[in-house]
């Protein structure tokens, strides 16, 4: 990575469509973060704080597509559901909690 040019990344969401993101490492605060085309993502998308973005590669192929998916912040969402969904593992694989499907007594609590 070039110093302040970062790595452009072309990611696919589930409808097909390739985003061009760009994104950096910034020494001042350590953290890696996305600059262009981020914007223009999230407006397309309609998304606002407290949704959930995901990214992900492909494992198979000659060539190993990046993904991207995403979760709108649910309006209705209770102070119980939001206190249960922290205690229970939640682990996503295109868009299926595999977490709670693979584990029998997690199984029965849905």
């Amino acid at each position: 990575m070039a110093a302040g040019m970062g790595v452009l990344l072309d990611v696919q969401d589930g409808e097909g469509k390739t985003w061009r993101f760009r994104y950096l490492y910034c020494r001042s605060s350590w953290i890696y973060i996305l600059t262009k085309g981020w914007r223009r993502f999230v407006r397309e998308k309609g998304l606002q704080a407290g949704g959930t973005v995901a990214f992900s590669r492909s494992a198979i192929g000659l060539f190993k597509q990046m993904h991207i998916d995403y979760w709108k912040k649910e309006e209705d969402v209770t102070a119980n559901d939001a206190i249960a969904a922290v205690d229970s593992p939640v682990v996503m694989l295109f868009g299926l909690d595999i977490a709670r499907r693979g584990s029998p007594e997690l199984r029965s609590s849905s």
